[in-house]
């Protein structure tokens, strides 16, 4: 449905299109979905693939054309320039638009995982989460700018607004909770400068000169403490 909509297919079948030139060029993949203006118009192999938005997974514009398959996205230019990447599932406005050949990234957000081009098996959720990851992979980001500026970098973990890292190349990092950094490989962050008192397995520091309070009894840490 929709002027020049599978306009170039001659071979494939159990194709949805609608809209104007939603998969236009597509040859010889099959199974695929595409709703929205261009929407997946320069797929030309690949199968199995959900498109809906506007220029949804737009592709490339020259021969071979894109062949990437089992993508889901949706959102405005969502994976717009995806060629080979396969297996991703992207949502909101830009989401994943540079990526080329990565695959296997969950990405939920305005502007997250915006310019993965062929890192794999990463999760961003929140806006601009993961925003300048490019090509490295095993990087979860939840909160919006979680591991924002994160480039050269894998196996880093950013839970909170802002959460991540203070150097873009660094490895094996866990951030947790609003604006908490690191800024060394292999090192944990459990809150932002602000945070002056820690608890594990209880709900409160008993007394205002402890810091950090480990359990409430002999079953679980008998309330060892570490004063500030």
């Amino acid at each position: 449905i929709g002027s020049s909509a599978l306009a170039n297919d001659t071979l494939s079948d159990s194709q949805v299109a609608i809209g104007r030139s939603a998969l236009a060029f597509n040859g010889l993949g099959t199974g695929n979905t595409a709703i929205g203006t261009r929407a997946l118009v320069y797929n030309n192999e690949g199968s199995g693939n959900v498109a809906c938005g506007y220029e949804a997974m737009y592709g490339v514009g020259i021969a071979p054309y894109s062949s990437g398959n089992f993508n889901a996205s949706f959102g405005y230019q969502n994976l717009f320039k995806n060629a080979t990447g396969s297996q991703n599932a992207s949502m909101g406005y830009q989401a994943m638009y540079y990526n080329i050949s990565g695959s296997g990234n969950s990405s939920l957000g305005y502007g997250s995982l915006l310019n993965n081009i062929s890192a794999n098996d990463n999760t961003a959720i929140g806006n601009y989460a993961l925003k300048n990851s490019q090509y490295f992979g095993q990087n979860t980001a939840v909160g919006s700018l979680a591991l924002e500026i994160l480039n050269g970098g894998a196996n880093n973990t950013a839970l909170g607004y802002n959460a991540g890292v203070s150097l873009a190349t660094l490895v094996n990092t866990t951030s947790i909770g609003a604006n908490a950094k690191v800024d060394a490989n292999d090192m944990m962050s459990f809150g932002d400068a602000f945070v002056s008192k820690w608890v594990f397995g209880r709900t409160n520091v008993s007394d205002a000169g402890y810091a950090l309070q480990v359990g409430t009894g002999a079953g679980n840490g008998n309330g060892a403490y570490l004063t500030n």
